[in-house]
């Protein structure tokens, strides 16, 4: 990648998403203006730099039964079979299609699994400039509709929250 961008400090090769740095929440706006706070404690993901941002890819995989609300009857609502369904579908995948580089961080495109539907995505990833490591944040809009979710009370968008540090393979 170009070593003036906001990408300079990534090499070429594979990195992965650091567990003990990287945190995948998500916000969701309920009636009445009340929101639902959650996170993922489980996931795994690689990125793979090439020689240029068109030549590089991301892929991460999300277990599903690791939804966290702070709240056990909600996060046990999340994994029964008319939202996640953990028991047949325990993962959530993300794989890229297409990575452009701009003067802030990347722009991704990919498709997102969730349950057995795909459907493409894509969002603004930032770099984190005052990190000593390589570290980007992103904001990703989902429509659990969009998946197949209809559960009363899980219809709403949601925001991904992302906050990905990256180290070395």
């Amino acid at each position: 990648m170009s070593d003036t961008s906001a990408n300079s400090a990534l090499e070429s090769g594979t990195w992965t998403l650091d567990p003990t740095a990287t945190s995948i929440g998500f916000v969701s706006k309920l009636f009445l203006g009340l929101k639902v706070n959650g996170r993922f404690s489980r996931y795994e993901g690689t990125i793979t730099v090439g020689d240029s941002a068109a030549d590089s890819s991301a892929a991460v995989t999300i277990y599903t039964d690791s939804v966290d609300t702070g709240i056990k009857m909600r996060d046990g609502h999340l994994r029964a079979d008319n939202v996640f369904d953990t028991a047949s579908f325990p993962t959530l995948e993300f794989h890229s299609t297409a990575v452009t580089e701009t003067p802030t961080g990347l722009d991704i495109t990919g498709n997102l699994r969730v349950r057995d539907t795909t459907r493409p995505i894509s969002f603004h990833a930032v770099r984190v400039t005052d990190s000593a490591v390589p570290r980007y944040t992103a904001d990703v809009r989902v429509s659990p509709k969009e998946f197949g979710i209809t559960r009363p009370g899980t219809t709403r968008p949601l925001d991904v929250l992302i906050d990905a540090t990256l180290r070395r393979s």
